[in-house]
């Protein structure tokens, strides 16, 4: 009787030290728990995508959650149930990574923080795009305007009104396309047969800007300031339509079926000969 209860205090006392010792190395192994951080890549332009991984001493199913701190902040950026992230940087600067396991309710930090460096991209100067010009609609508007003008030129009778049908196709075009610089100048030469001369200079002016070295918009700009007997102006314009290439010279004649009446009062003016000589221009006898 007291050899058998010698030996169960025996068992007991060896089952308590087996205890112990399981619960010495849990303890031990937890305190030595290894939490390893990686990274695909740690630098590059923005947007910059980075994938995280994990790997760590401890078994997977112990592992309840993963808490990732993509900044260095030491706030909690995003919570995870496995061992991997992704992350995209969208802005420049460097960024300290941590991450943190939880086992068995307790917290356990990455031994390594990875820093991301993450740089503005380099900026690509756009080239300027190529205007493709009017659309169709716009030409056939000015094609249309340009029909009415030369009823409006063939008939008196009805040139009124044909020189307004022209004037609405001709805003039409502008309207289809702003910078539509042949619709501009011909409205501006419908406007000068209506005698409307500001309207007429405020379109020829903008069709200048729109094409610079065009010749027929000078030439224009030349009829409508004789017309207005500002001749020193149109002595400049008829210069640089000339210069331009303008070779329309039957119009430039003081006389002749193709004479252009609207420069008659700029023909007057003493410098006219020596422009058109300046451009070896001769139409005088």
């Amino acid at each position: 009787m007291f050899k058998g209860f010698k030996l169960q205090k025996v068992h007991i006392i060896v089952l308590a030290i087996i205890v112990a010792l399981i619960l010495l190395l849990y303890i031990s192994s937890r305190k030595g728990l290894e939490v390893n951080l990686a990274a695909d890549q740690t630098s590059g332009e923005a947007p910059l995508p980075v994938n995280f991984t994990v790997t760590t001493t401890a078994t997977p199913e112990t592992i309840t959650e993963y808490r990732w701190d993509f900044d260095g902040d030491g706030n909690i950026d995003e919570t995870t149930p496995t061992n991997t992230v992704s992350h995209i940087y969208s802005q420049d600067g460097t960024f300290n990574v941590n991450v943190k396991i939880i086992v068995d309710n307790k917290e356990y930090s990455s031994q390594n923080a990875i820093q991301i460096n993450v740089e503005q991209p380099i900026a690509i100067e756009t080239p300027p795009s190529i205007e493709e010009g009017p659309p169709l609609e716009a030409k056939q508007h000015l094609q249309q305007g340009m029909t009415y003008v030369s009823l409006a030129q063939k008939n008196p009778m009805t040139s009124s009104e044909n020189y307004e049908n022209a004037l609405l196709e001709f805003s039409n075009a502008v309207d289809l396309y702003p910078n539509y610089a042949e619709a501009y100048s011909n409205r501006g030469v419908v406007y000068m047969q209506q005698k409307k001369f500001n309207k007429a200079l405020e379109d020829l002016k903008r069709s200048a800007e729109l094409k610079p070295e065009d010749p027929i918009i000078y030439y224009n700009l030349a009829a409508l300031y004789s017309l207005q007997n500002q001749l020193d102006l149109a002595l400049d314009a008829l210069d640089k339509a000339l210069e331009y290439g303008f070779n329309n010279y039957d119009a430039l004649k003081p006389s002749g079926r193709n004479s252009d009446p609207d420069l008659n009062n700029l023909r007057r003016h003493p410098e006219y000969r020596k422009v058109l000589e300046k451009h070896k221009v001769f139409i005088f006898k």
